[in-house]
């Protein structure tokens, strides 16, 4: 069951970087701009929710709970979807609340959400049954959506992204946090094309394999090729170095189209990187999965002194 046609994504375009350097090693690189897709639910984050949300309407939930940190694009989208559908919805944010809330927070009180503030001790056991129960009977009863909205019902709707590329590529690279994504792209991959996850956590060598492993057991995944870059994380989630910082705040001067320091720049940079070091193969096809989360610019900016663009 899709969700309602009132709440419609927009078509976004398949758009190939135009870069010297890029051409003088024979690489075509291109943006699935998916970052164009809804304003609040953008990028993977409107293809995880999709059927989640139309699983949660079907059962006659009219109380949607999820969980994030103080900066989640996951939260703000449930948040916006939750608005649109005149659902209730419930953020449980990891650690206090502090005396000033992040702009992302802000924008999800903005669209109606109620914030539920957690340590970060039980934070840790939001996948635990008991937890759950002791949640459940504090907030009322709800539907619980998982932290980035990954479960197996988060795979179908990135799946969908196969059918949107009209041509073919070699490799595909995407951001990846809690691994909902790469597994829905690794379900139902071409064989030709290898995927790579460029992970933006630090600290899950072994765990995020698991994760997807997982995911993928529930869905009918083909022999697709696929592999996780666990050194490109600039420090870990939401950190990042100052070389990643100028990448960032320089790109859109020569591709017209914004990058965030906390998923799609790690990517777009350990990319760039590979590519000027010739990893690639001549003639190589490369398409980049644009997932959004441009909002997350402001809260870091905030947290970190930073002057990045958020706006073109």
């Amino acid at each position: 069951m899709p969700l309602p046609t009132t709440f419609l994504p927009n078509e976004v375009p398949l758009q190939r970087l135009q870069d010297v350097e890029y051409e003088k090693r024979g690489v075509e690189v291109w943006v699935k701009r998916d970052d164009l897709i809804h304003p609040q639910v953008s990028g993977n984050k409107w293809r995880k929710l999709k059927y989640v949300v139309a699983d949660a309407l079907e059962k006659s939930a009219t109380k949607l709970i999820t969980f994030g940190g103080a900066h989640s694009n996951h939260l703000l989208a449930l948040a916006a979807v939750s608005h649109h559908l005149q659902l209730t919805a419930v953020g449980v944010v990891r650690g206090e609340q502090a005396e000033k809330l992040s702009p992302t927070l802000q924008a999800c009180q903005e669209f109606g959400m109620q914030l539920h503030f957690v340590s970060r001790s039980d934070y840790r056991r939001k996948s635990e049954p008991d937890f759950q129960q002791e949640l459940l009977k504090e907030l009322g009863t709800g539907y619980l959506i998982p932290e980035g909205g990954t479960s197996s019902l988060a795979l179908p709707g990135v799946a969908e992204i196969w059918q949107e590329l009209d041509q073919p590529f070699d490799f595909l690279y995407t951001a990846v946090g809690t691994g909902g994504t790469l597994a829905g792209l690794v379900s139902v991959a071409p064989r030709e094309t290898q995927l790579v996850g460029v992970l933006a956590l630090k600290g899950y060598q072994g765990q995020m394999e698991k994760d997807v492993e997982s995911l993928l057991a529930s869905s009918n995944s083909s022999a697709s090729t696929w592999k996780l870059i666990h050194d490109a994380h600039h420090g870990g989630y939401a950190k990042a170095t100052p070389e990643l910082v100028h990448f960032v705040k320089e790109w859109p001067q020569n591709h017209r189209f914004l990058l965030d320091p906390i998923y799609t720049g790690k990517v777009f940079y350990h990319l760039h990187k590979q590519i000027l070091t010739n990893q690639f193969p001549a003639n190589s096809r490369i398409c980049v999965l644009h997932t959004g989360g441009l909002q997350g610019i402001e809260g870091f900016n905030q947290r970190w002194g930073s002057q990045l663009p958020t706006s073109l």
